[in-house]
C-alpha cells in the first residue's frame, strides 16, 4: 500500500505504525525457530523431565517386552514440513527486504 498508492506523509506514517504493529505480532520467524528447535530437542528434553523415575520400570520392560523405556518421545518431520518451513522463511525474507529502508 505504501509502494503503490499515492498518499500524504500523515497516512503513510499510520500506515507505517500499523503495518510494524500486525508485523511484530505475526511472530512467523519465531514459529519456524520454535518447530525447528522442538524437532530436534523434544527427546531430549522429555528424557530430562522424566529422569531416573522410569529406572525399575525400565528393568521390567527390558527382561519381559521388546520396549527399551517407560517413556520416550519420538518426532518426526512429514514431507509436507518442508513447505511450511520454506513458505515461513519465505515469509520472513519478504519481510525483511520490504522494511528496507
Amino acid at each position: 500500500v505504501l509502494w503503490v498508492a499515492p498518499m500524504p506523509l500523515r497516512a503513510q506514517k499510520v500506515v507505517w505504525v500499523v503495518w510494524k504493529t500486525v508485523n511484530a505480532w505475526a511472530c512467523a520467524d519465531v514459529l519456524l525457530f520454535v518447530l525447528l528447535i522442538a524437532v530436534f530437542q523434544l527427546g531430549l528434553f522429555a528424557q530430562e523431565i522424566v529422569g531416573d523415575k522410569c529406572s525399575l520400570l525400565d528393568l521390567l520392560l527390558q527382561q519381559y517386552t521388546p520396549y527399551k523405556t517407560c517413556f520416550d518421545v519420538k518426532m518426526n518431520l512429514e514431507p509436507g514440513a518442508w513447505v511450511l518451513f520454506s513458505s515461513l522463511a519465505a515469509t520472513v525474507l519478504a519481510a525483511v527486504l520490504i522494511r528496507r529502508e
